[in-house]
């Protein structure tokens, strides 16, 4: 009797406060409540210990069965007076309390709300862990619930898709880089030989080392005796090298061989370009990039879902040395403005069924009895006596396109979720494989004893409140500044050791002027001195000048005189014709130097 008493009083304090749990789904208990519970003897707790489990366990079953998922159970000794509808026959003095339509909880403020939660109800009694405990396994039904039921539409709760291990696989096992197609007119080439002849060809023939991860064989697309062969490689340069179809070999097992189709540019050899205006020339704006990086072969203008033009450009390369130095550059100069580049990274492939056009499992994992068509979405036994009404209705949204088109809402979800999944994963993985390394370091030294520590909460989904998220684009957007900053430092020591130089160079070329200068005025002093003594030769010449013509040339005109009478004998009859010839040619010549006359 005093244990039902006790009991009665307890669930009556529950009633009383009710104000106080009932509002702690959507904010954290209050200080003075947290002290209350805290300061509760320990006789009660134990007392109301069955109480409190098995209210848990009517609320839960009550929850589970009306379908709602936005009841949200509190971490705490003490339970919400919301009792649930019972036909038991011992509830005794309690009423029946009816009140107004909750709103519904999102999973973005419960996730935000449950750690502080914790924090608050964190107490050490035993019988208090046994409540956390069960509470926690509640609540992490609740939010795996909430989360499928945002992420699908509601129209196919019976087809609800969950992130596989085969839909993780599917994306991560498949071939990096689309296939290169090889079709030959002559279906007895050998997939071995073929693989070993082009490689071998480049090697010999260019140097160059192609991976190749598969050759396959294909006639789906080919006529009569042709075949296709599809080259799948390794990495991204090797799929650059097979791009210009000139350095292929002219023949392949003695076969000629043509390309029906040239391969897609992978995101491998992609880049980003942020941040460039709508309103300019984009024609001139792709031209300027092909001429400053020849490897360039597509530039296109990236689009939302609304289909309107971004301020991204994506760039596809046939060169994966230049597109790493670009990236590694992180900046490009276009018309002398520059430009932030980033990775291009490409969804993840998405694996839809065959059989039933769900998405994240294989078709012989299906467990649907009939085949839906991917047309019309409807369902049939045998799909090859289905006649298709061609009107194009998505199995899974509705919508006026294929059941397993990439546009499908659905897809695009599953798809987005399928991406985080992967991330988290390798951060998981990165974070794990560090922290058993620590692990082994320290285990030579310590000892880790699991009862020696409290039991911990269970784990949480990260918030993603829109302040967090701008938080941590704010501060991505300031270690961005600071390694521009450290860049512009680097930049303007680099300019500053370039102006040291300049000065001094500047002085070493203004002491060479100088030089320059002293001998200049030097060589105009020995030039004056020469045009005196020209003038002096000058006068010199004039006066030998004087001399000849006042002295000499008269005398010899005398000689000459004496020497021409002379060779005249009796009679006027000359001696020697010769001479007399000479003699007067002598004296014309000299009759002509004292005239200023030029002679021969």
């Amino acid at each position: 009797m005093g244990n039902c008493n006790l009991n009665s009083k307890l669930l009556t304090d529950i009633q009383k406060n009710d104000d106080v749990t009932g509002k702690s789904i959507n904010v954290p208990l209050s200080t003075g409540f947290n002290q209350q519970k805290c300061h509760r003897q320990d006789s009660i707790n134990v007392t109301s210990e069955n109480v409190l489990l098995n209210s848990s366990l009517i609320r839960h079953q009550h929850a589970s069965a009306s379908g709602t998922s936005e009841v949200q159970l509190v971490i705490s000794p003490t339970r919400p007076s919301r009792r649930c509808l019972s036909n038991a026959s011992n509830d005794g003095d309690f009423q029946d309390v009816c009140y107004k339509k909750s709103k519904q909880i999102n999973n973005q403020s419960s996730s935000t709300i449950r750690p502080q939660l914790l924090h608050h109800h964190n107490v050490t009694d035993t019988v208090n862990d046994n409540v956390n405990m069960n509470l926690n396994v509640n609540n992490h039904v609740t939010t795996t619930s909430s989360v499928i039921s945002n992420n699908f539409t509601t129209g196919h709760n019976q087809q609800q898709q969950l992130l596989t291990t085969a839909s993780a696989r599917y994306a991560l096992t498949r071939f990096p880089f689309p296939p290169h197609i090889v079709r030959f007119k002559s279906t007895n080439v050998s997939i071995t030989y073929f693989k070993a002849e082009v490689i071998k060809h480049y090697k010999s023939d260019h140097n160059l080392t192609i991976e190749v991860i598969s050759c396959q064989r294909s006639t789906i697309k080919c006529n009569n005796n042709e075949m296709d062969v599809l080259l799948y490689v390794k990495d991204s340069t090797s799929f650059a090298v097979l791009l210009d179809h000139s350095k292929w070999p002219l023949v392949i097992c003695g076969e000629q061989f043509t390309f029906p189709s040239v391969p897609s540019i992978p995101p491998q050899l992609s880049l980003i370009i942020k941040n460039v205006d709508i309103q300019l020339d984009f024609d001139e704006f792709s031209l300027d990039l092909k001429n400053l990086y020849p490897s360039i072969k597509n530039v296109i203008r990236m689009k939302n879902k609304f289909s309107n033009d971004i301020k991204m450009v994506k760039l596809e390369l046939t060169c994966a040395k230049e597109r790493d130095d670009l990236l590694n550059n992180k900046l490009v100069y276009v018309n002398y403005i520059c430009y932030e580049i980033e990775e291009y990274i490409a969804p993840v492939n998405v694996l839809i069924c065959s059989k039933c056009c769900s998405v994240g499992h294989f078709r012989r994992q299906c467990t649907e009895q009939d085949e839906t068509c991917k047309s019309c979405g409807q369902s049939f036994k045998d799909l090859k006596m289905h006649h298709c009404s061609s009107i194009i209705k998505c199995k899974h949204c509705n919508g006026d396109h294929l059941s397993n088109s990439m546009k499908c809402p659905v897809v695009k979800t599953f798809r987005a979720d399928l991406t985080k999944k992967l991330m988290n994963i390798n951060n998981n993985v990165t974070s794990y494989s560090s922290s058993i390394a620590a692990n082994i370091a320290n285990n030579n030294t310590s000892q880790h004893i699991n009862n020696d520590f409290p039991r911990t909460a269970a784990p949480w989904a990260p918030s993603s409140n829109p302040m967090d998220l701008k938080l941590n684009t704010l501060i991505s957007g300031l270690s961005q500044v600071n390694e521009t900053l450290s860049k512009l430092c680097v930049t303007n020591q680099g300019f500053q050791q370039f102006m040291i130089e300049k000065n001094e160079n500047d002085k070493r070329i203004n002491n060479e002027i100088h030089d320059l200068k002293s001998i200049n005025h030097k060589m105009d002093q020995d030039v004056m001195v020469l045009n005196e003594k020209v003038n002096d030769l000058d006068k010199l010449v004039k006066s030998n000048d004087d001399i000849f013509k006042q002295f000499l040339f008269p005398m010899l005109d005398d000689i000459l005189k004496l020497i021409d009478t002379k060779n005249v004998v009796r009679g006027g009859k000359t001696v020697d014709p010769g001479l007399k010839s000479k003699i007067d040619r002598f004296r014309n010549q000299m009759s002509d130097a004292m005239d200023g006359k030029s002679f021969i």
